[in-house]
């Protein structure tokens, strides 16, 4: 788990949304939009990349998943609305081996990536936006990149929290959950990733990514 804070325009933004619970829709894609957190998924990404490993985005935000994709890290998506020869292809390509010139290497998942895929290759689970302390969701998504592979049996998982925005208060419940269940769980903060105490990105980069998240 790794806590990244929310940037200073995301924060102010978030807590505009007062209207709806703590799940409510819009605020769901702000958590998840967090420059800092973008920062670090990156930073996370290469940082894998550059050991071969096949890499599963997890999001929750159907909007995040189709912003990630298309503008923050330039990698194919599979979400609900994804046309079933299209997602047939997707996965082909995700299956070959890393250097394969067609290989998919990077894939984001919206919430069919939970139950309705089957990747036994990823080795790298990363998790921008989650169902409040939905256990279930945590399990299946493990077991995505659990799975006994061909070579490098060692499997990473890593959620991205949003500090301040709710987040942490439903992690701590999957948290207790996975230990119970097992797993080594070590909890970072994104200065401890990044050697960066305050926002990584400049407040017109901020808002050029709020635009993207919220189309305002």
């Amino acid at each position: 788990e790794i806590i990244c804070p929310m940037s200073a325009l995301f924060m102010r933004k978030f807590l505009q949304h007062t209207n709806g619970g703590s799940l409510d829709t819009a605020r769901a894609t702000i958590r998840s939009g967090n420059p800092n957190k973008i920062a670090v998924c990156k930073y996370i990404i290469r940082y894998h990349q550059q050991k071969r490993h096949k890499i599963l985005v997890f999001c929750d935000s159907i909007k995040s998943v189709h912003v990630y994709s298309n503008h923050i890290l330039n990698v194919p998506y599979i979400d609900g609305s994804t046309p079933e020869d299209k997602r047939e292809r997707i996965l082909a390509r995700f299956k070959c081996i890393y250097d394969d010139p067609i290989a998919i290497n990077t894939l984001i998942l919206s919430q069919v990536g939970d139950v309705a895929i089957d990747l036994p290759d990823a080795q790298v689970g990363i998790q921008l936006g989650f169902l409040g302390g939905s256990r279930r969701q945590e399990t299946q998504r493990i077991g995505r990149i659990i799975r006994p592979k061909q070579a490098h049996n060692v499997a990473y998982f890593y959620s991205l929290v949003s500090g301040g925005a709710n987040e942490e208060r439903f992690s701590n419940r999957r948290r207790e959950f996975i230990q119970a269940q097992g797993y080594n769980y070590a909890t970072y903060r994104m200065s401890d990733i990044l050697q960066v105490t305050g926002d990584v990105y400049s407040i017109s980069e901020q808002e050029n990514i709020y635009r993207l998240f919220t189309d305002k």
